[in-house]
């Protein structure tokens, strides 16, 4: 019984041990069960978290892709998708498919190389991965090229790397940066015309002044005579050159010369009859005054208004082109300056200008012809009225329906400067009286136009600036000898100019009688040189007829403009 005891007690001790082992075993087991159950949540739950994110990233790629394509789709601006590696267009939107006039499915067809002018290397689009801004041209549907702005970034679009070019048609733009770049250059040009005409004039004036001068000393001899004859005519055609150069540095106004109208009223209004059943009869005199005028664009007008006379008459009849020598006093015409004018007309047998468009035909685009007429623009009497405006004219109009219609031009008159003759050296007299002060910074232009003045016998006395020439006014009338006249530079390099000089010497005499004179003809001061105390006006460079002329009406009373021949001849 020990014996089964021991036996008992041994194997009661060894499953004492296993039961143990199995109680770790089991512990651990539920230890790592734990663990493992632990581990498991946190993956679910790490899990359900990146499902989240994707699910949130995915909704917001369709949102974004949505935004995109509405982007895309109702874009005003120009936008293509193209390929990276080809240059492929894989789709445009409605913006560029009206832009290039090409519908989207032939557009998908095609690669910028269809329509990009300067980057016609297919590879310059496989490198254009990165953002970038550049210039191009584009063609159109039907040929025509573009000036465009591009700029190209990568975008992905259903999960593909694409380009995005976002296009801007800059073509208005760059033109406009051109002409105004162009217009800058003009004007810096035009200013160093204007200042070159201006000095021109004045070595003009010396030399007109001195072949004169010696023209009358030496009017017995008919060689040099001739000779300094030619010369002077020279000097007159050289002016001419001097004042297109002042039109130009004003911005490319008219290019004006002296004209006699008779010649140009008949030329072009037979052009504008060529072929019709129209006939034309002209009233125009012999002595017409001559007009300083742009003959091109006085040529438009009398071309207009004579074909819209024509089509007045489908069935045929005459037109009227008449002209006369007018002048007009501010009363008469207070739209116009007082003084000489040549009043031209056409008149026509039509049915006249309807009174409902009588206040419209001045308008710009106004017309009464059909839509799609190409002359029938509406810009003809607009541009007839501008021109006629920029010669500091006149243009009206009477109608009466079914009896027809009458335009009339009003030009100032211009005198006529020729070269000097025997006949106008024996009219000149060397008799003349009275004190002339002359102010002027060029010291050859005060000696020759002294020397004429004292030829013709005035006591003369000049001044370099306008300071002097006050200093000298002031004087004269302390000493009870004053000046009976004053002629004035209008521009003084670095002193005082003739419209101050004016100024100062009208404080102390109100009565001064003054003449401005400059080498820009179409100084605002020249043309209203009332408005600034002046009593005449002259140009450089003048002849010496024209200078006697002007001094002659300003010391007798008579009022001029420079047209003072003119009206002496009215």
């Amino acid at each position: 019984n020990e014996g089964v005891l021991l036996k008992y007690m041994e194997v009661l001790d060894a499953w004492r041990k296993e039961n143990h082992e199995l109680e770790l075993l089991k512990t651990n087991l539920e230890r790592r069960v734990q663990e493992r159950t632990i581990q498991l949540e946190e993956s679910n739950r790490a899990l359900s978290e990146e499902i989240l994110k994707y699910q949130i990233a995915e909704a917001a790629l369709e949102e974004s892709e949505e935004r995109y394509r509405t982007l895309f789709e109702n874009n005003h601006t120009i936008m293509l998708l193209t390929n990276p590696e080809n240059g492929r267009i894989i789709d445009a939107n409605p913006a560029a498919c009206h832009f290039y006039a090409y519908d989207r499915e032939t557009m998908r067809r095609m690669t910028m190389s269809d329509i990009d002018m300067l980057t016609l290397d297919q590879g310059f689009w496989a490198n254009a991965s990165q953002c970038q801004n550049f210039y191009s041209r584009h063609r159109l549907s039907d040929g025509r090229i573009r000036d465009v702005e591009i700029y190209t970034g990568p975008i992905h679009v259903d999960e593909q790397l694409h380009l995005c070019s976002i296009i801007h048609d800059i073509t208005d733009r760059k033109r406009m940066e051109e002409e105004l770049t162009r217009v800058h250059k003009l004007e810096s040009i035009g200013i160093l015309a204007g200042g070159i005409a201006h000095d021109f004039n004045n070595l003009l004036a010396v030399v007109m002044g001195t072949i004169s001068l010696v023209k009358m000393i030496i009017k017995g001899d008919d060689q040099i005579f001739e000779e300094l004859s030619r010369a002077e005519s020279a000097c007159i055609q050289a002016r001419e050159l001097t004042s297109r150069l002042i039109t130009f540095s004003e911005g490319g106004g008219p290019l004006k010369k002296v004209q006699v109208l008779d010649r140009l009223l008949r030329e072009s209004a037979s052009i504008a009859l060529s072929g019709s059943n129209v006939q034309c009869i002209f009233e125009l005199p012999e002595n017409l005054w001559p007009v300083l005028i742009d003959e091109g664009q006085m040529q438009q007008v009398v071309l207009h208004l004579v074909r819209n006379a024509r089509e007045a008459m489908p069935e045929g009849g005459e037109i009227r082109v008449r002209a006369e020598n007018v002048l007009i006093s501010e009363d008469v015409k207070p739209a116009l300056k007082e003084g000489a004018y040549v009043k031209w007309s056409v008149e026509d047998q039509g049915h006249g200008i309807p009174e409902e468009y009588r206040s419209k035909i001045f308008d710009p685009y106004f017309t009464t012809k059909p839509l799609g007429d190409i002359k029938g623009m509406g810009l003809g009497l607009a541009i007839c009225h501008s021109i006629i405006k920029k010669h500091e004219g006149l243009i009206s109009y009477r109608t009466e329906t079914g009896k027809g219609t009458l335009f009339t031009v009003y030009l100032p008159a211009s005198p006529e400067e020729k070269v000097l003759s025997h006949e106008d050296v024996d009219q000149i007299s060397a008799g003349a009286q009275g004190k002339i002060l002359i102010m002027d910074d060029e010291e050859t232009v005060r000696q020759v136009m002294g020397q004429i003045l004292t030829y013709l016998g005035f006591d003369v006395v000049t001044a370099g600036n306008g300071d002097e020439a006050v200093a000298l006014y002031v004087e004269a009338m302390k000493k009870g000898r004053p000046f009976d006249l004053v002629i004035l530079d209008l521009t003084i390099r670095g002193g005082m100019g003739g419209k101050v000089a004016v100024q100062k010497m009208s404080e102390i005499d109100p009565d001064v009688k003054a003449i401005i004179t400059t080498g820009y003809s179409n100084d605002p001061v020249v043309q209203s040189f009332r408005d600034y105390g002046f009593k005449g006006a002259i140009t450089k460079p003048f002849t010496l007829m024209t200078l006697r002329t002007v001094v002659r009406d300003v010391l007798t009373g008579d009022r001029t403009d420079g047209n003072a021949s003119l009206k002496k001849s009215a």
